[in-house]
């Protein structure tokens, strides 16, 4: 029998009705593992939409929508939404999922940077996409933080420290490099002109007169 036939809009379903009308172990797991990823309850909702009327559940987080379920006879329609930031991973993971996945993925539009998936859960095949864009484990994800980020922890620091002094290094070279190409420029223009004033930074007097004559002088002695 059609779910909205069922349950009119002044009569809500209980969870456990809906369930049973789905009677599809896919239903649990995906719910268990939503509700454990997340720590939220559902909440059923009554939609008016001509696509999918009638009760759904929606899991939401922090005012923000996860996904939205529609009941149906013996699976249900999830539809989440693949935002901007999760989207590069997304086109990355789709050539892994099953062709349906794959043709749901290419045939849906994206609008404002995302996209609205309406994938039917009939089997195990499709929990790969779910596993990695809608549920996330909450003790696989703190193992993942301790295989990558804890183990290298120290070495990071160290990268860190090496950087900040390759930084100051260059600064303290390239200020070292304009002292001496300013000496330099210095004695060029005593070689070249026959009389001029000198000017440097620094420790020599602010200004040395010297003719041409003088310094063939004291380049011949």
């Amino acid at each position: 029998m059609d779910w909205n036939a069922l349950y009119s809009n002044e009569k809500s379903p209980s969870l456990e009705q809906v369930t049973e009308y789905i009677n599809n172990p896919l239903w649990t797991e995906f719910n268990n593992r939503i509700q454990s990823t997340y720590r939220t309850r559902p909440c059923m909702e009554y939609s008016r939409c001509s696509m999918q009327a009638g009760w759904n559940i929606k899991y939401k987080k922090g005012g923000k929508s996860l996904c939205t379920l529609y009941p149906m006879e013996g699976y249900f329609i999830a539809l989440v939404v693949v935002g901007s930031r999760e989207l590069m991973e997304a086109e990355l993971l789709i050539p892994q999922c099953s062709d349906y996945v794959q043709t749901v993925f290419k045939n849906t539009k994206t609008g404002n940077g995302q996209k609205w998936l309406m994938l039917e859960v009939r089997d195990s095949e499709i929990s790969r996409f779910f596993r990695t864009l809608v549920y996330y484990d909450h003790d696989e994800a703190v193992s993942v933080y301790l295989r990558t980020f804890k183990r290298y922890e120290i070495w990071l620091f160290l990268l860190a420290v090496l950087g900040v002094f390759f930084v100051i290094f260059r600064m303290f070279v390239g200020n070292f490099s304009k002292y001496f190409q300013e000496i330099n420029r210095g004695i060029d223009s005593l070689v070249n002109e026959d009389a001029q004033d000198i000017r440097t930074k620094g420790r020599l007097p602010p200004t040395v007169r010297t003719t041409l004559p003088a310094l063939r002088y004291h380049c011949r002695s």
